[in-house]
């Protein structure tokens, strides 16, 4: 390079979507929460369905957009409704799984009274119960606690533990209730996954279209875009 070349600048960085640090995140024009999502997605399909019918993508009809909006919000309030009674369920699981927790030590002091205190240790398996950091009780992964449950009640049955406050009908009731919320559980958290899996196929879906008439209507309004989309239910201010 000769000296009266002229020397070219560095280019800038290209900027991120991604704010400074310390600057607050800009809000979208299509909300992230599922709830503000349905009432926008909500709000568009009136607009374009009973004021703006002809705005129009070749890809995607307004009915069929209505069907999809419909189905979203009815699945995120099947979602809600649906994760709502899994807590109370899991609630109960945990006081069930606590008090089995007490009752084992019965259990433990009706051996050690038959057999001895060292003794006793033998007959553990015999009942489900297993050494977990250095105690002696049933197994804690639900499934396993189930099928320890069925060792314990039939345990009890064995060793003569029958007419004890916690032996056999004590044990055969708590198998039954505690196998009963273990289930309920899991066919709840079966149901929670179906409901998420639909919700956001139908989310990835609907913004494809909330975007697509998004471009459409600044096309349409080179002016006056942003009131319009206002107008059309994208308010940030609300979400």
């Amino acid at each position: 390079m000769t000296p009266d070349e002229p020397t070219t600048p560095a280019s800038p960085s290209t900027p991120t979507s991604t704010p400074a640090k310390g600057e607050p995140a800009k809000t979208g024009n299509i909300p992230r929460a599922d709830v503000d999502f349905g009432n926008v997605a909500t709000e568009v399909n009136t607009k374009w369905g009973s004021i703006m019918p002809v705005i129009t993508l070749l890809w995607k009809s307004q009915p069929t957009f209505a069907g999809e909006v419909l189905l979203y919000n009815t699945t995120v309030t099947e979602r809600k409704t649906t994760g709502g009674s899994r807590k109370p369920l899991n609630q109960q699981l945990n006081t069930l799984h606590n008090e089995i927790d007490t009752r084992t030590e019965n259990v433990k002091g009706y051996l050690e009274e038959k057999y001895g205190k060292t003794d006793s240790v033998a007959y553990y398996a015999v009942f489900g119960i297993v050494k977990q950091n250095d105690v002696y009780k049933l197994p804690q992964d639900r499934n396993e606690r189930i099928t320890a449950l069925q060792l314990m009640t039939d345990g009890c049955t064995t060793e003569g533990f029958i007419t004890q406050t916690y032996g056999t009908t004590y044990w055969a009731a708590v198998k039954t209730n505690y196998e009963a919320f273990v289930n309920a559980i899991g066919a709840t958290d079966s149901k929670i996954t179906g409901k998420v899996s639909t919700k956001n196929t139908l989310k990835k879906e609907i913004k494809k279209t909330l975007n697509a008439l998004i471009n459409v209507l600044k096309g349409n309004y080179p002016d006056t875009w942003k009131q319009e989309l206002r107008v059309w239910g994208f308010q940030k201010e609300k979400y």
